[in-house]
């Protein structure tokens, strides 16, 4: 076979439009050599064309199949390259007007003359076969029309295409890219049935990328989107498996349509943009959320506006969430939904935010948590200005999303920026920070978590951290300065005239009887704030009030009188129908107290002892006092009424029916008045003393149990 090999030297080469050149082997236009092309000029071999020679090919189609050559930053004209053969082309980097890529040689893109870019000006085309080999240093930058239907760097190095057009680009293909940038603040359009594949990043720079349902970008397995506030895509992206975005750039940036809707899809969420990132709509991420950059605080917000909260779920069991500087935090509601129960702490919001379970029991069925951790915002409830301005809600779901509310056991990592630098930020709201704790909201009032460490840490970002290692709640908390003691009072009594099959019966409310406020009658006109209270509706188990006075001696005067709503089950709560328990003022002491029960028509009872009050918040405030057990009364069961005997054997006493006038003694034949203000209302009915059982009318029966107990009396000292 002859090698020709064509050389120009100070010639000028001219091929006209009609006219076709085919050269064997190898073309050389050195020195101060030209070629004017209008042809077609196919070179099957090498090329070389040096700073010095120029080739002139805008109205021309040059074929190039061998390692190619050119030292001029531009050729015009449409330039093909496709070497067919397995073994790689050398393409020049310099701007081309119309080039392809074709043939099943690798094309790679030279970088050893000048180090410029590959730029692609008009068109850019690979066909199916086609590999593009990118050098990850210089892109290749398409600012015109591209038709890919080849592959960007398949060996898996990473290798960019940048749509950098000044004016709207069509793209269109089926091919792969490994980078693809959009970079044209003019758009770029898929078209005609574009599906191209982005197997490392698709980079969202500048302009709009608009795609269509049927016209989109394929986001291949472990890929991810990288995206700035000045971009975003009409469509979601079609994807293989899961990929990830990074969000960066120099502004604040609100989700678009780059995060997938599907939970399972979404593998990593950055966040390292100035100003952050605010989620539009709920977010599902299954292996790693990043957030923040070296030394710059960043916030990922999960919603722009509380009144419409989004849900930040992460999904990873393992991997905690990273927080890059020590200031970046999660605004908004974070749920995790692979719980751990080995003692190790799950990060939520920051870095020093965050729960522990130690077991499945503490669990108590829950399947996912929530922390809603909103900074420089005071609690929503009462006193919530005197918190810390950090609002906290810790929320635990079972199986079926249901809120459970109690009956857990976890610790909770607690912080709030603690910066008297600065009064933006700064959460502690001048109150003593190393002696703040956690508290908890029960609806009513704040109540203090016992087990919180005291004093907080400080960190040298100005974070105050510190925990609460028992924790048993679902529900809204705070961090703030201990509230006074709340004495509370769990108490079991029964009234004999009530009791009937076995328990006391809700006649009065059944009938329409029971009063929403005490009347003013002994003994509830001993509460002071007795004609302040209403409660409507009553409680469908509710028996009638009572009177719960507290004492410190058996005869001293008493400390503190309450009316009360008695239940079915003996239990006695407050008047206003929230609780099955007793709660005193914040400025009652706690110590012991001699507890009374008194009823309108039955005799009074005290504890023999006194009960030592505790705090609403511990947890031996919950231990009750059994006054129907009969043995903690002032006399004993012999101050009360056996009303039945348990299978266990033991007995239930109940304070005794019958003292119609309130004087604390069951009056016999000799003082009649109870029995005669049973013979003058017999019949009657409505809410009445002489209605000793409690039914709403009094009868025979009222009657009776007056005179079974008729010459007892109370024990406790008026």
């Amino acid at each position: 076979m002859v090698r020709i090999v064509i050389v120009f030297l100070c010639t000028v080469l001219v091929v006209q439009a009609t006219c076709r050149v085919a050269y064997a082997q190898d073309m050389q236009n050195t020195t101060c050599g030209r070629i004017n092309n209008a042809g077609t000029i196919r070179v099957k071999g090498s090329a070389l064309s040096t700073p010095t020679a120029a080739i002139d090919n805008d109205r021309g189609l040059f074929l190039f199949s061998g390692n190619t050559e050119i030292r001029q930053p531009e050729i015009r004209g449409r330039v093909e390259y496709n070497r067919d053969a397995s073994d790689a082309q050398t393409v020049p980097q310099i701007r081309h007007s119309v080039s392809v890529f074709t043939g099943k040689g690798p094309k790679v893109l030279d970088t050893t003359y000048n180090g410029a870019r590959f730029v692609s000006l008009d068109t850019l085309l690979s066909t199916a076969n086609a590999k593009i080999i990118i050098n990850p240093q210089y892109p290749l930058v398409a600012q015109g029309r591209v038709t890919h239907d080849g592959e960007v760097n398949p060996s898996g190095v990473d290798g960019a295409v940048i749509l950098a057009g000044t004016a709207a680009q069509n793209i269109d293909g089926q091919g792969v890219f490994r980078t693809l940038e959009l970079d044209n603040l003019s758009d770029a359009f898929f078209i005609n049935k574009a599906e191209l594949t982005v197997r490392t990043n698709l980079y969202l720079h500048r302009g709009v990328l608009r795609t269509t349902p049927g016209n989109n970008v394929r986001m291949a397995g472990a890929s991810r989107i990288t995206r700035t506030f000045e971009s975003s895509t009409i469509e979601r992206p079609l994807y293989d498996s899961k990929y990830s975005v990074f969000y960066t750039g120099t502004q604040p940036i609100l989700t678009d349509k780059e995060i997938p809707v599907a939970p399972e899809v979404l593998h990593t969420l950055a966040v390292q943009n100035d100003g952050g990132v605010t989620m539009t709509e709920d977010i599902t991420v299954n292996d790693s959320i990043e957030v923040g950059r070296s030394g710059v605080a960043l916030t990922l917000r999960t919603e722009a506006d509380t009144n419409n909260p989004n849900l930040l779920t992460y999904a990873s069991k393992n991997n905690d969430p990273v927080y890059v500087d020590d200031r970046s935090e999660v605004i908004g509601s974070f749920r995790r939904t692979q719980l751990r129960t080995d003692g190790t702490i799950m990060t939520f919001n920051n870095r020093y935010t965050g729960i522990a379970f130690n077991s499945n029991a503490g669990l108590n069925g829950a399947r996912t948590f929530n922390i809603e951790s909103r900074p420089y915002t005071f609690p929503p409830v009462n006193n919530g200005t005197q918190k810390v301005r950090r609002s906290l809600v810790l929320t635990a779901r079972d199986s079926s999303s249901n809120i459970i509310p109690s009956g857990l056991l976890y610790k909770v990592n607690y912080a709030w920026i603690d910066d008297s630098t600065s009064v933006a930020v700064n959460e502690t709201n001048g109150l003593n920070a190393p002696n703040l704790i956690l508290q908890y909201w029960n609806g009513a009032r704040w109540l203090n978590n016992k087990s919180s460490r005291r004093p907080a840490q400080f960190t040298s970002s100005r974070w105050a951290y510190s925990y609460a290692d028992t924790v048993t709640q679902s529900g809204r908390f705070s961090i703030g300065t201990p509230v006074p003691n709340a004495p509370k009072l769990i108490t079991k009594v029964f009234l004999e005239g009530a009791f009937r099959n076995c328990s006391m019966q809700p006649d009065l409310l059944s009938e329409g009887m029971l009063p929403s406020t005490p009347p003013n009658v002994f003994p509830y006109s001993l509460d002071p704030v007795r004609s302040n209270i209403s409660l409507a509706p009553l409680p469908i188990d509710a028996i009638d009030w009572v009177v719960v006075e507290l004492r410190r001696g058996i005869s001293t005067p008493p400390d503190f009188v309450k009316c009360g709503v008695l239940y079915a089950d003996g239990t006695i709560g407050n008047s206003d129908g929230k609780n099955r328990y007793m709660t005193f003022p914040d400025t009652l002491p706690l110590r012991d107290y001699h507890v009374i029960i008194r009823h309108r028509n039955h005799l009074a009872v005290m504890t023999a002892t006194p009960w030592n009050l505790k705090d609403e918040d511990i947890v031996g405030a919950d231990v009750p006092l059994d006054i129907a057990a009969g043995f903690v009364t002032l006399g004993g069961s012999a101050a009360m009424k056996t009303v039945f005997r348990e299978n266990s054997g033991a007995f239930n006493y109940a304070m005794m029916a019958g003292d119609v006038n309130g004087d604390d003694v069951i009056d016999d034949d000799v003082d009649r008045t109870d029995i005669d203000q049973l013979y003058t209302l017999r019949t009657r009915m409505g809410y009445l003393n002489e209605d000793i059982d409690l039914n709403g009318i009094v009868t025979t029966r009222d009657f009776t149990l007056s005179w079974n107990n008729r010459a007892r009396k109370s024990l406790v000292p008026r």
